[in-house]
């Protein structure tokens, strides 16, 4: 057989694939930058999945009659045409197009779908981000499919009152828009009701005040709210580590994925993004693992011990934090959840924590195994 007439075959079979979803009218994802370099080395496609490089003597030619092509108004018939009209071989041209296909260059069939959001910039540049990248998003099959599973998504917040503000905005932002806020005070139990006018472009669906709430209290609370979430984001400033454990422990009960921030003294923690009935760690894990390898581990077992005898969820008496390293970490760990949540990709923090240093902006990763007997995690519990 003739072998443009075999490699023909076999370029129809790929493009008639239902499977290979190839759009009717192909053209090139918004914001990919195309570079044809001297001498005839190429053309390289940059901004995309990853950067693509097609070489051959051909390549220029090709691209020079593609690029007015793959705009959205022909066919690939057409355009095979068109191509056979200026004497270019149908065959590479074809395969030019494939290995563009194959390197999710093309804006997918959905492309028109209608999608209303609020926040029109913000998520405006991220469909774009989505869409020159969406070979790296999982099994989703475009931007729009991203968009909608964060939008739909629904997260619980438990935080200091004063943190909610920047951690509403940051989900807002990341295109969270259902989110229930537990929070508390300091000791004395003071309001301050301040973040409400920084969420009026949210749909709060929970919002109390758990400061007087004992341990017991707040799991009736979390038992008859927690089924309208999917995920709990814990924030929460110089923590008492034994409050941190009981909500782990409550959402190990109902299955329920939960990511932990942590102020400790001079430094951020994210991590361990915790998902119940799975090998992975959590908080308390966490907390027994640091007693194994750090110098003087009473000392801190002391101290929690302490701030738990109070009935405190977090130290007071250590005020103030710095806006932006908070909001560094912060935005790592909405990163991270926004791409669980849409499945683009596994949580860079399961069975880990990121530590950063406030003052030296120093980055640590830290790897958790799971306990074996943990009390809040253990299958044997």
């Amino acid at each position: 057989m003739d072998t443009n007439l075999l490699k023909s075959n076999l370029l129809r079979e790929f493009f008639d694939d239902i499977n290979v979803n190839f759009p009717t009218n192909p053209k090139i994802v918004k914001g990919i930058s195309v570079y044809s370099m001297p001498d005839g080395l190429g053309i390289q496609f940059r901004g995309g999945s990853e950067k693509l490089i097609l070489k051959g003597k051909n390549s220029f030619h090709i691209w020079t009659f593609l690029s007015e092509k793959l705009n959205g108004k022909h066919t690939l018939e057409i355009i095979l045409k068109e191509a056979n009209k200026n004497n270019i071989n149908n065959v590479e041209v074809a395969t030019f197009i494939k290995i563009l296909h194959s390197n999710h260059l093309f804006e997918s069939k959905n492309k028109d779908k209608d999608v209303s959001y609020d926040l029109d910039i913000f998520v405006e540049k991220q469909k774009e981000y989505y869409d020159r990248i969406i070979g790296l998003t999982g099994h989703n099959d475009d931007s729009y499919q991203v968009l909608e599973k964060i939008k739909n998504a629904k997260v619980l917040i438990v935080a200091n009152t004063y943190l909610i503000p920047i951690i509403c905005y940051n989900l807002y932002l990341a295109g969270f828009k259902d989110l229930g806020i537990l929070y508390f005070e300091n000791e004395e139990g003071s309001e301050n009701e301040e973040f409400v006018k920084y969420t009026s472009n949210i749909n709060i669906m929970t919002e109390v005040n758990i400061s007087k709430m004992n341990n017991s209290e707040i799991r009736d609370l979390l038992n008859s709210k927690i089924d309208d979430y999917q995920f709990v984001l814990t924030v929460v400033n110089n923590p008492n580590f034994h409050f941190l454990h009981e909500i782990s422990r409550f959402c190990n009960t109902r299955n329920k994925p939960v990511l932990n921030i942590s102020f400790v003294e001079n430094s951020y923690e994210v991590g361990p993004f915790f998902f119940p009935n799975t090998h992975t760690a959590c908080s308390t894990c966490s907390t027994l693992r640091k007693q194994s390898y750090e110098a003087n581990p009473i000392y801190d077992f002391l101290y929690q011990n302490n701030l738990n005898a109070k009935n405190t969820k977090y130290d007071s008496k250590i005020e103030g934090f710095d806006i932006q390293g908070f909001a560094g970490v912060l935005n790592f760990a909405v990163l991270d959840l926004k791409h669980v949540v849409a499945n683009v990709s596994k949580s860079n923090f399961v069975n880990k924590i990121l530590q950063m240093n406030a003052l030296s902006l120093e980055l640590k990763n830290t790897e958790i195994i799971p306990v074996l007997g943990c009390p809040t995690c253990s299958s044997n519990n």
